[in-house]
């Protein structure tokens, strides 16, 4: 009787394990060929790309604008020789069919000039993209020395060259920038704007030049982060776990390779289970077997 009982639970574990096998492999096969799925996506796709009208890059060849080109930004800055009356300007869109169209970056004949960059959609919707450009006036007022403390100018000083960047670590929450500016008159007056204070990120830095009625301009952008050994840990912890969350993904997105993984748990599980039926019943018969001889021997 013990034995067919025994029986009888093995197949059952086993019928359940097939079956739990069987639905699991239904439903992700189900799900990686779900032709509805794929429609849905693929309209969502080409929704994407009807509406959008972002570029991708932004630059003036032979200048660097400010702030640096983020595809969500839209006004940019940039400073240029007053001689210069035209500027070559490289916009590439996000989507290929979306149309770009530039305007306002030549007869660059004001001191402060706006230059537009449209991006026009499938759909039409437009997104203006302004660069406003400042002149600088021929007066002769130039620096002829300008340098951040413990950081290095990109590109390297020379007085023709109006807007430079820079990158500074630093361990505090806020901090204070020694600008060095010496001009090529003596009786100029050097006005340091925007390097105090400063929290991480990026930041604009003016130093303006004043001699008599004569006024020049130059830029620094400054992008500044700070040490934090904890958000690194996070960070890299951050990576490590978006890594094995692809693997597994990965993994799983084949159907056949998750059939075979589930029915060797099941295995394993049907063994397990085997395993301690067996105990129990043997743990029953030697018990069995003391209450006879106990028996007898009373």
């Amino acid at each position: 009787m013990k034995n067919i009982k025994l029986n009888i639970t093995i197949i059952t574990v086993i019928i359940l394990s097939i079956f739990l096998t069987t639905i699991t492999y239904s439903t992700t096969v189900s799900s990686n060929t779900n032709p509805n799925s794929n429609n849905i996506n693929n309209e969502l796709s080409e929704q994407d790309d009807r509406s959008n009208n972002y570029l991708q890059s932004l630059s003036i060849e032979g200048y660097e604008i400010y702030p640096e080109f983020n595809k969500n930004t839209t006004t940019y800055y940039v400073v240029i020789p007053k001689t210069i009356t035209s500027l070559n300007v490289l916009a590439t869109p996000e989507i290929e069919d979306a149309k770009v169209k530039i305007t306002g970056n030549t007869s660059l004949t004001k001191l402060e000039n706006t230059i537009k960059v449209s991006v026009t959609a499938k759909n039409n919707r437009i997104k203006t993209y302004n660069i406003i450009v400042n002149k600088q006036d021929d007066n002769g007022l130039n620096l002829v020395e300008l340098s951040i403390e413990n950081a290095n100018l990109t590109p390297e000083f020379y007085s023709g060259n109006y807007h430079y960047s820079t990158e500074i670590k630093t361990d505090t929450d806020y901090t204070d920038l020694i600008v060095n500016a010496k001009a090529n008159k003596e009786d100029t007056e050097i006005e340091i704007i925007g390097n105090k204070n400063l929290e991480e990120g990026e930041h604009l830095i003016t130093v303006m030049l004043k001699s008599g009625s004569d006024t020049t301009t130059y830029e620094i952008s400054v992008n500044i982060t700070k040490n934090n050994i904890i958000t690194t840990v996070t960070e890299e912890n951050k990576s490590f776990l978006q890594l094995a969350t692809d693997k597994v993904k990965e993994f799983f997105s084949d159907s056949f390779r998750t059939i075979i993984f589930l029915s060797i748990i099941a295995f394993i599980i049907l063994i397990l289970v085997i395993i301690a039926i067996v105990k129990v019943v043997k743990n029953k018969k030697a018990h069995s077997n003391r209450e006879k001889i106990k028996g007898r021997v009373k």
